[in-house]
């Protein structure tokens, strides 16, 4: 049993060390997070003392900061999760509802946990919805609120675990190519992973529209 516990140890490691040759940079460690985890835990907890809060965390992005962020919250709450999709048509930002809640929001006081913020338009989109839903209050958690001129949407967000600059950024939840997610800190991905996949893929285009031609 020994053994086979070591081997299992040793393959996660091993996995986090070929993520982690694959970062420029940490931005936060696992130290960091936690601490602001317990921070933002305490204030949520003096915010909604004697309120009917429900904390929904959105997938997949959010599954480990929801988790350990309501470890750290002292009032009662229940906890759920949505999963959206979103897709820019001519005129307007369009959010598909993957994963609707299971709880009804309806005369409940929401705390949406988020992951990351970019652009800000699925996280407006879904504070209005929940409201039609007659929830007494929608409020909004980010572990991380990206500093960037790609803002879309000039949202309040109520609580913030960090802000962070304009990169492209894996680890605790987040990923490229569902990649990277396990990692316990957050760091930004060196853009060779991803340039170098565009340009297999723009390669790949090209060969089969010269076979297409043929």
């Amino acid at each position: 049993m020994a053994d086979a516990s070591t081997s299992s140890t040793e393959k996660e490691e091993c996995v986090k060390s070929q993520y982690l040759k694959n970062l420029t940079q940490i931005l936060y460690s696992e130290e960091d997070i936690a601490a602001a985890c317990k921070r933002l835990g305490a204030q949520i907890s003096l915010d909604y003392k004697d309120k009917d809060l429900v904390v929904v965390g959105l997938l997949r992005g959010a599954f480990m900061f929801q988790a350990d962020l309501v470890r750290y919250i002292t009032v009662p709450h229940e906890i759920d999760f949505m999963m959206l999709g979103s897709y820019s048509g001519t005129q307007s930002h369009n959010v598909k509802i993957s994963c609707d809640m299971r709880i009804d929001p309806y005369k409940k006081h929401i705390l949406i946990v988020e992951d990351l913020i970019d652009t800000g338009a699925t996280l407006a989109w879904l504070q209005q919805h929940l409201k039609t839903k007659q929830s007494i209050s929608v409020r909004l958690c980010t572990l991380l609120d990206k500093q960037t001129n790609k803002r879309v949407k000039d949202i309040k967000v109520d609580y913030v675990g960090f802000e962070c600059p304009d990169y492209w950024i894996v680890g605790y939840g987040m990923d490229y190519n569902q990649h990277y997610r396990s990692l316990p800190c957050i760091g930004v991905l060196d853009p060779k992973i991803y340039q170098n996949e565009k340009i297999s893929i723009d390669i790949k285009k090209t060969e089969d529209e010269s076979k297409d031609d043929k």
